[in-house]
């Protein structure tokens, strides 16, 4: 997920499970945040929310969101989105 927002763009690489896989020292911009957010939520973030984003959350010197930051927003906006019912879990396959 963080690789497909991040800075410097990540290019798929040809592999058995095609992941993308960040640099180190990749960073999510304010406008990789804004793509996240309106792919993941339908629409960027509200200034409040980016501000305690940004208090909350490990950042470069320069504002930007590490690799950790974005994981720990998804896991919040996950349990946000699950409290008022609209994350529902996947159902498993059923392998019999």
């Amino acid at each position: 997920m963080f690789a497909k927002y991040c800075t410097p763009l990540v290019e798929m690489q040809e592999s058995p499970i095609n992941f993308l896989e960040p640099s180190p020292g990749a960073y999510l911009s304010p406008e990789g945040l804004d793509r996240w957010a309106t792919d993941t939520n339908g629409e960027i973030f509200s200034e409040e929310t980016k501000e305690e984003i940004l208090e909350s959350f490990d950042s470069t010197d320069n504002g930007d969101l590490t690799y950790v930051t974005v994981l720990n927003a998804k896991r919040k906006t996950d349990a946000v989105q699950q409290s008022k019912g609209f994350l529902t879990t996947l159902p498993t396959a059923n392998l019999e």
